[in-house]
């Protein structure tokens, strides 16, 4: 309730991050080029602009295209470190923070007395020119303020905990695991050795549930742990361009809701319904169940999507407008997105052309 009132009695504004890095200028063969992510991370900033009243002022883009080549919008570590404390520095009571990454993840693993255990795995998200820990991102969101609301979209693997929260939504009966061999169409690196910088004493390996309480913290990610996150095809303009699968669900869900208030948990049960006919059509190359981690005073049922709600009925439940169908058979879905496919990866692109 105290949580409510401040919603309430304060006036609202909205900042968004929005990363998108697709490797085209890492010289290493390690690290498979991401077709798709840059146009995740201009998808996300025209969604929020277009159904949420985003200002593009208000919009951190970044991204490393032939465009940006020479611009300070690169997505190198500094970069997004400097990024998320502008999102989260002045931030008060009401106000709506977004926070979107694209690209490939990965974990360090430590050896703990000569044995790797899966507690000593330090997940991280890729950047251009380095490897960004989870618990950096940590040190940031642990300032926010009580009555604010911090989203993160999260097109990658190894990024559930990506805020340090410990709650976990998901309506799947069984979540398989299965991480194929790295290639491309697949966001995913395998174990990274460690960097000169890094030193396992300074940093936590796992959430400790620390997120501020009081905050409304949601993390979408696009798989599960031991999975991947997968790249699809949209044939809508002609091409074959490929975009996050997780980031295709979203831009799918959000265009029928168009700005709707609705809680959390119906806008991923909807993504989880497009992940559904995404098996239907059979163009994912390996199983990816959609999770959704939320902080442990932020119920999906009872938080809105993105922007704060200030709407109640008369018992101080929350009241949502309902949530209109979405019917998606594979009939109905092609008629609503372009078809989509999953190319073998020898034939998703040619390869790029030399450096001069």
């Amino acid at each position: 309730r105290q949580t409510r009132q401040l919603f309430e009695a304060m006036p609202s504004s909205r900042k968004a991050l929005i990363v998108g890095v697709t490797y085209q200028d890492v010289p290493s063969p390690e690290v498979p080029r991401c077709w798709g992510t840059a146009r995740d991370a201009q998808l996300y900033s025209a969604l929020l602009q277009k159904h949420y009243s985003f200002d593009s002022r208000d919009i951190r883009l970044l991204v490393d295209t032939h465009e940006t080549r020479y611009l300070d919008c690169r997505p190198t570590k500094a970069r997004v470190l400097d990024g998320m404390c502008w999102l989260v520095d002045g931030a008060q009571t009401g106000d709506t923070l977004v926070f979107a990454f694209s690209g490939h993840g990965t974990h360090i693993q430590v050896e703990d007395g000569g044995k790797m255990e899966d507690h000593s795995q330090y997940e991280c998200l890729v950047v251009e020119d380095d490897v960004l820990l989870l618990s950096e991102i940590w040190a940031a969101t642990h300032q926010l303020p009580p009555g604010c609301m911090m989203t993160c979209f999260m097109d990658t693997a190894h990024a559930l905990r990506t805020l340090d929260v410990l709650g976990t939504c998901s309506h799947a009966r069984h979540i398989p695991r299965g991480m194929p061999p790295q290639a491309e169409g697949l966001r995913h690196l395998a174990a990274r050795q460690w960097p000169a910088w890094f030193a396992p004493h300074l940093y936590p390996a796992k959430a400790l549930g620390l997120f501020p309480d009081g905050v409304n913290g949601f993390v979408f990610a696009a798989c599960a742990p031991r999975q991947t996150a997968q790249e699809v095809h949209s044939y809508g303009d002609g091409d074959g361009h490929p975009q996050g699968a997780l980031t295709l669900a979203v831009a799918t869900v959000l265009d029928h809701l168009c700005g709707r208030p609705v809680c959390i948990g119906d806008v991923f049960r909807e993504v989880e319904a497009v992940f559904r006919c995404y098996y239907q059509q059979n163009v994912l190359h390996c199983p990816q169940t959609p999770l959704l981690a939320h902080s442990r005073t932020s119920l999906p049922s009872e938080c809105s999507f993105i922007l704060p709600t200030t709407a109640y009925g008369p018992d101080g439940h929350t009241k949502f407008q309902p949530l209109p169908p979405l019917c998606l058979t594979p009939h109905v879905m092609r008629s609503r997105l372009p078809a989509m496919t999953m190319a073998p990866p020898s034939q998703q692109h040619p390869p790029p052309p030399p450096p001069l």
